[in-house]
């Protein structure tokens, strides 16, 4: 899946818009943004403080789950403001 921040689509559309070559596609512009990826499955699990294969809020998992979201908040960041 490819994400992109609010900025990069508004300022894609913007270019379209204002273009006046014709054969540009808004495809096109969109190919030029650099997505903002995602961390795998793998990564994810890699970086997991807790190792735990059951799925549910059972002792830790929640406290798991909220260090998880910030972690990944964290990647995304990284790569929309280096």
């Amino acid at each position: 899946m490819k994400l992109y921040t609010g900025e990069q689509v508004i300022e894609a559309m913007k270019t379209c818009l204002e273009s006046s070559d014709l054969e540009l596609e808004f495809e096109d512009i969109v190919m030029s943004l650099k997505p903002i990826e995602l961390p795998s499955d793998e990564d994810i699990e890699s970086n997991s403080p807790f190792k735990s294969s059951t799925f549910g809020f059972e002792q830790g998992q929640f406290q798991g789950f909220i260090v998880g979201a910030k972690w990944l908040k964290s990647q995304i960041l990284k790569q929309i403001k280096p």
